[in-house]
């Protein structure tokens, strides 16, 4: 549960399947047959651990906590599942990136995002060694990207993908989205759960 400040600007939309407003600014890179979805390297596994658990763990959850109050329900439903894919509402540019892994808690879990999230020079290695698996851009890409789902289901990790897949900052109702996102935990036979952000305000109304 995020406890957003009070919003008095009203944003109007024409297509709710492809219109965006995270307000972000930058030229996605092509994600072709030549982009490494994961690696086997030590090195690579060693970086993962260091900006997964060290730095980005114990950060999204001082910034959750100050900047929206933010409380997670009903965790212990994903008690007991070795693997699962999560699926939740897109509401926030920084927020929806740290929120899975609140919820997974010690497993790693990991995010099918745009490839604009890997597109900023220095940031996107990040983003990519804590767990962003960008949608591909070709045919050799899209082989490549499948491989890695599989990869991730084969060492128990989760996954999370935002079948709204535009960001639509602290929207309150659940968009229409494409089915396609769906497939995964019937193609790999892995349990699925849902979960959605809300947005409360501080204070008096």
């Amino acid at each position: 549960m995020l406890n957003g400040d009070k919003l008095e600007k009203i944003i109007y939309y024409e297509n709710e399947l492809d219109d965006e407003f995270s307000g972000d600014d930058i030229t996605p890179k092509l994600i072709d047959e030549n982009y490494k979805y994961y690696s086997n390297n030590i090195f690579k596994k060693i970086t993962h651990i260091f900006w997964y658990r060290i730095v980005a763990n114990p950060l999204a959850h001082i910034y959750l906590f100050i900047k929206f109050r933010h409380k997670i329900h009903n965790k212990k439903l994903l008690k007991g599942n070795k693997k699962y894919f999560l699926y939740g509402n897109h509401t926030h540019n920084l927020a929806d990136a740290l929120i899975p892994t609140m919820i997974s808690g010690w497993k790693d879990c990991y995010i099918i995002t745009n490839s604009n999230n890997v597109s900023v020079k220095g940031i996107g290695n990040v983003a990519r060694s804590l767990g962003a698996i960008p949608l591909p851009d070709t045919i050799g890409a899209t082989k490549n990207f499948t491989r890695a789902i599989k990869h991730h289901v084969g060492k128990n990790h989760a996954i999370c993908i935002y079948p709204e897949a535009h960001i639509w900052p602290y929207c309150t109702f659940i968009r229409n989205f494409r089915d396609l996102s769906f497939r995964y935990p019937v193609e790999y036979d892995v349990p699925s759960f849902t979960f959605v952000n809300v947005y409360k305000r501080r204070g008096k109304k």
